[in-house]
């Protein structure tokens, strides 16, 4: 502090050596400015001139144009900076070693197998079906743990639709499994990589009906002429995504084929007693980490 001087002077003055002091070096140099300041600033006052014959701008702005001539301190680690490094490397070391971990891969389930596709096998992959009845003004659906009903239309005029959500589930953090509806299921038996990764970037036109081809995904009546079944739409999926917490959410639209039966609405079959069901035919995979 420079007692000769007073007023806008001397706060002008304290500001800027008290940044200089801040993050320059202590040394020669610093001192030699700070001479230098202390004996400017005497001359202004004693002279009553300006302080913006000496700098235009705020004090700061002078002392950081004044500091870029000097040497700066060296940045040392306080107790703050220290404990705020360790704590962000911890944090960043937790999210490392749970991002590869048991836990991880049981809270993932599938959206974890998508993106780790080479650490895991898939040796035990089978098909199976989900069959729901139809009646007059509802359906029958007995959902199990992996597989829920969210909303269909089977009863609506306009697009024929049922959508749910696949859940993963587990035998232990290594070995997992899911049942996904799929058309044209036994394609992907032999290689349920190739299903993951078509269901994980979507295309409907992957999975699009091949001709009057049975794809195992449609609704059926029992025939009323012969022993079995006449199938009066058959599905596909338009909408399939894989959620963080390992879910599957997809949608089935369901299409009319040429039967001579299906003229009448699902909505009037069901009404005239008609036997209806919807087949869901689905891909169950099986997984086991094996890094």
């Amino acid at each position: 502090m420079n007692e000769k001087l007073s007023g806008e002077y001397l706060a002008d003055f304290n500001e800027v050596t008290k940044y200089l002091k801040k993050y320059a070096a202590k040394g020669e140099k610093l001192n030699e400015v700070l001479d230098d300041l202390s004996e400017l600033y005497s001359d202004l006052e004693a002279e009553g001139a300006p302080l913006s014959s000496v700098h235009e701008g705020s004090a700061e702005d002078y002392a950081k144009e004044l500091l870029e001539n000097l040497p700066r301190k060296k940045v040392f680690f306080t107790t703050k900076r220290l404990i705020l490094f360790f704590v962000s490397a911890a944090i960043v070391a937790g999210i490392c070693f749970y991002n590869s971990s048991p836990l991880k891969r049981m809270n993932s389930g599938i959206n974890y197998v998508a993106n780790h596709l080479d650490d895991f096998s898939f040796d035990d992959t089978s098909t199976t079906a989900y069959i729901i009845g139809i009646w007059d003004g509802g359906i029958s659906f007995e959902s199990e743990e992996n597989i829920e009903l969210k909303d269909h239309s089977l009863f609506r005029e306009g697009e024929i639709f049922f959508e749910g959500t696949a859940y993963s589930f587990y035998k232990d953090a290594n070995q997992g499994s899911i049942i996904v509806p799929s058309v044209h299921a036994p394609v992907f038996w032999s290689n349920p990589k190739n299903f993951i990764e078509k269901i994980s970037d979507y295309d409907e036109t992957s999975f699009r009906t091949i001709g009057n081809m049975d794809t195992g995904c449609g609704i059926y009546m029992s025939h009323p002429d012969r022993f079995g079944t006449e199938i009066l739409y058959r599905g596909k999926p338009v909408y399939y995504k894989i959620n963080p917490d390992g879910s599957v959410d997809f949608k089935f639209v369901f299409e009319k084929t040429e039967s001579p039966y299906n003229e009448k609405s699902i909505s009037e079959l069901a009404e005239e007693g008609t036997e209806l069901t919807l087949v869901l035919d689905c891909l169950h995979i099986k997984w086991e980490y094996n890094k």
